[in-house]
């Protein structure tokens, strides 16, 4: 028996459990905003044709058998040898994640926006399609999706969304595109990495700035700096969901850390007896 396995195994349940036992349905709010953000993220659907762009360029990415080259990145990634259609299927946001970051863009409107972690482009076409008129900076490490996000991205004809091959840490270290109004951090599990990048983070923000933080349940290390990163003194209040986190800097905004849960879970939180 994989004792690794199972031991990662019982600790993503202990991480969903103490998720489900304090999470609480958009009913339970008592900010109008929160409130509203739910709502709007949650509840309203996409119109017909962003969904039909997102699913448009979900297919041609399903349909590219490009080998990702064996190099030092793509093999401590565990990367090499895949295929572009195969990156997508495993580590691309999914249909339903890429809906929610369209919506989550739609709604905040954010003028600059950060994306650590481009993959194979699919959260910053999702991000792009909330909200055209933003300027995105993605940032990925391996050189290869890269190029193929760029190739894609040029394409299309779309020039608000740049892409750079760099390591985050460097980027961070050097870069002057900030302040950024949104950040979304993808692409780096590991607890210490998470941490680093987001101290490196708040020179490039502005005081208002939305943090989405992917995976937060993806281990007990991650969700351990998860809870960490609640106690911050710059962090305002927090939304958590089943997969993300959403951080806000703005002192406009009432403060709370609140756990969402969709009121399918728990129906017997539905506002009827407020």
């Amino acid at each position: 028996m994989d004792f690794k396995y199972l031991k990662n195994w019982i600790e993503r349940w202990q991480v969903y459990g103490d998720y489900y036992l304090h999470a609480q349905t958009r009913y339970c709010l008592d900010s109008p905003f929160m409130h509203n953000c739910l709502e709007t993220v949650i509840e309203h659907e996409l119109d017909e044709t962003t969904v039909k762009k997102l699913k448009k360029y979900r297919t041609e990415l399903l349909s590219d058998k490009r080998l990702i080259p064996d190099i030092e990145f793509s093999s401590r990634h565990q990367q090499a040898g895949k295929t572009v259609a195969q990156m997508t299927r495993k580590a691309a946001a999914s249909k339903s994640h890429t809906e929610f970051l369209c919506k989550l863009s739609n709604f905040f409107r954010p003028k600059r926006i950060l994306e650590l972690g481009s993959c194979t482009g699919l959260s910053a076409m999702a991000l792009h399609l909330g909200h055209p008129e933003a300027k995105i900076i993605s940032i990925e490490g391996n050189p290869f999706l890269h190029q193929v996000c760029r190739e894609k991205f040029c394409q299309l004809g779309i020039d608000r969304v740049t892409f750079h091959n760099d390591l985050f840490q460097n980027y961070l270290l050097r870069s002057d595109d900030g302040p950024f109004d949104l950040v979304y951090l993808d692409g780096d599990h590991a607890s210490t990495s998470v941490e680093e990048n987001l101290s490196s983070l708040s020179q490039h923000c502005n005081r208002e700035a939305i943090l989405i933080l992917d995976d937060i349940h993806w281990s007990l290390d991650m969700y351990k700096v998860w809870k960490r990163i609640l106690q911050l003194e710059d962090v305002q209040a927090s939304i958590e969901f089943c997969r993300s986190g959403i951080l806000f800097k703005s002192t406009a905004v009432t403060p709370m850390h609140f756990r969402y849960v969709p009121w399918i879970f728990k129906p017997w939180q539905v506002g009827l007896f407020r």
